[in-house]
């Protein structure tokens, strides 16, 4: 996801869970204190439009901590992890999931209205994605997809679910290859260059696509146009410049 946009993200995220490089590893990777203040978390969600918890950060839950290292629950924690985000539950108004391959999109949806019901949570709108590398939902992705088997959604919109399909063509885009989108042993650094506007391609396409949808859920462009100002947003260098900020902010530096 593309960072600024003029859409507040409070990313939550954990270690690499099925492989070397999780969002927390990312971050680390650009200077990010993964275990800083609340209160910086707070300032820079605020100030900077993004801040990042980490799940095994023991101040907001301890559910993570439980399954990750004590029962060894790798993929639990890719539905776990998201359901416990550490964001007042009044405030978290809109959410996109990605979802892996032990439940369907719309069962996420299907939990969510529940813990709605309940009071749980105060979810007006979420995106549950599950992209697929080839057709007939075969080689799964926890994010949308612009390869050949496109993206399946389950859109939770003020108690009503409806699921669907969206393919590249949705966006406006090209289909690509899942060697397209691989970024080989070096995904830290793959990904950093990305942000910096260097690399192009399949790539590209995926940071753009799923940035789309975010665009789609809080401004209610359509995939086109959303793809289209992610495209512009990317190419003016400043996601990159706003994560290299907050690192500093969460170390405590211009603060």
């Amino acid at each position: 996801m593309l960072l600024l946009g003029g859409v507040k993200v409070l990313k939550h995220g954990s270690p690499g869970n099925t492989d070397n490089v999780g969002s927390s590893d990312f971050l680390k990777y650009n200077g990010v204190n993964l275990f800083a203040a609340k209160e910086l978390v707070e300032r820079a969600t605020e100030q900077l439009g993004f801040a990042y918890t980490e799940a095994l950060d023991q101040k907001y839950k301890h559910i993570h901590v439980q399954t990750h290292e004590v029962a060894g629950l790798a993929h639990m924690n890719d539905i776990i992890g998201p359901v416990t985000h550490p964001a007042n539950p009044r405030l978290l108004k809109k959410k996109i999931i990605g979802i892996n391959h032990l439940v369907t999109p719309e069962r996420v949806a299907q939990a969510y209205r529940i813990m709605n019901q309940k009071g749980i949570t105060n979810l007006e709108r979420g995106l549950f994605v599950r992209g697929f590398a080839e057709t007939g939902y075969n080689g799964g992705i926890d994010e949308v997809s612009v390869m050949p088997g496109g993206t399946l959604v389950s859109e939770l919109n003020k108690g009503q679910i409806r699921t669907y399909h969206l393919t590249a063509k949705d966006f406006g885009l090209e289909e690509i290859t899942k060697e397209e989108l691989s970024p080989g042993i070096k995904k830290a650094e793959v990904s950093k260059a990305i942000l910096a506007n260097e690399i192009y391609g399949g790539m590209r396409s995926s940071a753009l696509v799923n940035t789309a949808i975010i665009f789609y859920l809080t401004d209610g462009l359509d995939l086109i146009e959303g793809t289209k100002k992610a495209d512009t947003l990317l190419s003016s260098g400043r996601p990159l410049e706003i994560l290299l900020e907050y690192a500093k902010m969460s170390r405590g530096e211009n603060v």
